[in-house]
């Protein structure tokens, strides 16, 4: 389970933050050096704002990656999710993500996206470094 608070920003200084749980499984199967996974997820929404009408919602990712040595991970997945809002359409991206192994605590992660659905972004990238404490 993951918790997860809505960022304030200065304009909405003067509205109450949002708490949004998350409840998700993650299924995965490493068959030599293939891993195979599966993570639906559902977000149920409580109101907060008059307004901002967000809907209960139910995402998922799925996807196959190649463990190509000991430090490094290459996979292709599928991201979705139900429509947020009336106003919006559901979201579906396919991405290739690479994540190499630094340490036995840290790593660093990159991604290319495409956005199949019009409630998605046309093309997405991103970086991340993490840290196990």
């Amino acid at each position: 389970m993951q918790l997860l608070q809505e960022n304030r920003s200065a304009a909405s200084i003067s509205r109450p933050a949002a708490l949004i749980v998350e409840e998700s499984l993650r299924l995965e199967r490493l068959v030599n050096d293939l891993l195979c996974f599966v993570r639906p997820s559902a977000t149920p929404h409580t109101p907060v704002n008059p307004g901002y009408d967000l809907k209960d919602f139910f995402s998922y990712e799925g996807g196959i990656g190649y463990q190509a040595t000991d430090r490094l991970l290459t996979t292709l997945l599928m991201q979705g999710a139900t429509e947020l809002t009336d106003l919006s359409s559901g979201l579906l991206e396919t991405r290739l993500k690479i994540e190499y192994r630094l340490t036995g605590r840290a790593d660093i992660q990159s991604f290319l996206a495409a956005g199949l659905t019009s409630g998605s972004p046309d093309f997405g990238a991103g970086l991340s470094i993490s840290y196990d404490f």
